[in-house]
């Protein structure tokens, strides 16, 4: 049998055939993978532990078009992040950004800290949003090479052209969706 773990954090997970949920997963190992969780949607099977910014242990049996959840255990989820609309939609904006520089199967341990030391910041302190998105901002710049550490002083106009140059798709100015 050609199973292993992977253990990640929830991209993204959406409907896929009529029960089945495909599944993004930031793993520190892996980089971004695709999962396909059969028969997830409409039922109990995995409950909310796929649902984005939960950390989640995989078990993955590697078939020839897709690598299938078989049983999910959470990690770590991240409660007080609901509690605010700031702290969800930074949240989102932080896991939206790092799909959108992130290949594929490409490990980045580097990034994967920064996403996971984002959300745990964001769990302890949803009302600090300001702060934990210019830390986000400033380190995700440093850890794709786009800056240097001592540089932290980029605007949000500036960090969304470097971005969008970067990965060369479209993202939105702050985390509040203004542009």
């Amino acid at each position: 049998m050609k199973t292993s773990e992977v253990r990640g954090i929830v991209l993204k997970q959406f409907t896929l055939f009529e029960k089945d949920k495909c599944i993004e997963l930031l793993s520190e190992e892996h980089g971004k993978v695709k999962l396909l969780a059969k028969y997830a949607h409409g039922s109990q099977r995995f409950g909310a532990r796929l649902e984005p910014s939960n950390i989640v242990s995989c078990q993955v049996y590697k078939g020839r078009s897709f690598d299938t959840v078989t049983h999910c255990d959470l990690i770590q989820h991240f409660p007080s992040l609901r509690l605010t609309l700031n702290s969800i939609s930074l949240c989102l904006y932080c896991i939206d950004i790092i799909r959108k520089v992130t290949p594929f199967n490409h490990p980045n341990p580097e990034l994967y800290a920064v996403l996971q030391t984002t959300l745990t910041l964001l769990n302890q302190n949803p009302k600090e949003t300001n702060d934990i998105q210019h830390y986000f901002q400033t380190t995700l710049l440093h850890v794709e090479g786009l800056s240097d550490r001592d540089n932290t002083h980029h605007t949000p106009e500036q960090f969304k052209r470097l971005i969008e140059s970067y990965s060369e798709k479209r993202v939105s100015l702050n985390h509040s969706g203004k542009v």
